[in-house]
């Protein structure tokens, strides 16, 4: 629908609401009336309009509809949706619960509804950072579209992608790689084997295959993500993040030729796409911070290394992740500057970050106690090395 169409619905809409007023609530006429013009705010992203609307409807609704019923369930479930973009996280929260509780009831025989509203309800948990209750959700979701009649292959490959970003996140790579693997299988039977529908999943892939130190693989898979992305139009995004991790496989194969030349390409069709101010960007300029580090051009590495440090902690705060393994290269980089005390501060400081976010058995976890021990060793405390490599479980 064109913009001057849905100015005339609005307009069409409006009147309509305006004569349904006229009646006494509860009216099936004015819930109508609300719910028309709040599903077409939707549609245009006008959000903050249609949550009155919805919340009107729903409480007319209440009065004169049985709770279980399915009319009510999916005003509920328009208003969680609604609620979610525009990042009300406790409310959104409250209603796909409360439409969850009744499609789990014994008398509701749509388990593809319930799936999809588990779903939703995982995808709110994935992009507000609890990660526990996103795996848990997802995984009954698809549990259960998995062994539904009439599954969509299409929902079945979002929510095998999504679980597996969330297992990747929490660094369990050997659980994420065959759950994207099946959504690429699904994506390829749905849309072909060049589709830019691939491209993501491609992607993901890859960088568990990179953590995996299957590098070869993850290589196949970004290079195969970008041809797609050239033989497509916009997307050059997708095509950055596949030079990023290029630029990263290219720096752990000790190739440190291309490895800058992939995270500069990287960060000039993000420039122009996306803008300087983005998470993507920050990833390589801390890549090409690393390999200045490699080639000893040590103030080209700190210039890389604090801007980047500058945007995440700008975009994703100052305990995320990527922050945080910004804080401990500039710990690697005080060390070839021989600036021991300030470096080992860094390291604690990351490694007591890390293990409280992943636990002792994350990979980045480990690679900071390891440099750690190294940091101890050197400066000549021996016993205080065993007892981090003996915690850590090192050996």
């Amino acid at each position: 629908m064109k913009q001057g169409q849905y100015d005339e619905a609005e307009h069409l809409l409006l009147d309509a609401l305006s004569e349904a007023e006229k009646f006494t609530e509860p009216d099936e006429r004015l819930s109508n009336s609300l719910n028309s013009l709040a599903f077409l705010y939707f549609k245009q992203g006008k959000y903050s309009l249609a949550e009155p609307l919805l919340e009107r409807s729903i409480n007319i609704a209440s009065k004169v509809l049985n709770p279980e019923s399915a009319d009510l369930v999916l005003l509920m479930r328009a208003l969680a949706n609604v609620y979610s973009k525009e990042n009300k996280f406790s409310e959104a929260e409250t209603y796909y619960k409360k439409v969850i509780a009744i499609e789990k009831l014994p008398s509701n025989k749509d388990m593809i509804e319930l799936a999809a509203s588990l779903a939703d309800l995982g995808f709110l948990y994935f992009h507000n950072g609890k990660l526990k209750e996103a795996a848990d959700t997802l995984s009954e979701a698809l549990s259960i579209y998995t062994s539904a009649s009439g599954t969509n292959a299409a929902d079945i490959a979002d929510i095998s992608n999504s679980l597996a970003a969330i297992y990747f996140q929490q660094g369990k790579y050997s659980q994420a790689e065959p759950l994207l693997l099946r959504s690429l299988s699904l994506q390829e039977k749905i849309h072909g084997l060049n589709s830019p529908q691939l491209v993501a999943v491609l992607n993901n892939l890859a960088e568990v295959c990179k953590e995996e130190h299957n590098l070869s693989k993850a290589e196949e898979y970004f290079f195969k993500a970008k041809e797609i992305c050239e033989q497509n139009r916009g997307l050059d995004s997708f095509k950055a993040k596949s030079l990023t991790g290029l630029s990263q496989i290219a720096y752990q194969k000790g190739d440190l030729k291309d490895a800058p030349e992939f995270s500069k390409e990287a960060i000039s069709l993000l420039d122009a796409t996306s803008g300087h101010k983005n998470f993507d960007v920050a990833i390589n300029l801390d890549n090409l911070g690393l390999i200045y580090l490699k080639q000893n051009k040590l103030k080209d590495a700190q210039i890389q290394f604090k801007e980047a440090l500058s945007l995440f902690s700008s975009l994703v705060g100052p305990h995320h992740p990527e922050t945080l393994k910004v804080e401990y290269h500039m710990a690697l980089l005080s060390l070839s500057e021989g600036k021991l005390e300030e470096a080992e501060a860094i390291i604690i400081r990351s490694l007591i970050s890390y293990g409280k976010l992943f636990g002792k058995d994350n990979a980045i976890t480990k690679e900071i106690a390891r440099e750690y021990a190294l940091l101890l060793r050197k400066t000549k405390r021996p016993e205080i090395a065993q007892e981090v490599e003996k915690q850590y479980n090192l050996r």
